[in-house]
């Protein structure tokens, strides 16, 4: 059981993680699109 748990968080954590990073990368797309324009 504890197993299961562990595993549930950590899948969590990457999802908080990658969504993080994914807002950053779409920041600063968002400033290099205006910087080619």
């Amino acid at each position: 059981m504890s197993g299961t748990y562990l595993t549930v968080t950590l899948s969590e954590i990457l999802y908080e993680f990658n969504s993080k990073i994914f807002e950053k990368i779409k920041k600063n797309l968002k400033k290099h699109d205006n910087s080619i324009r």
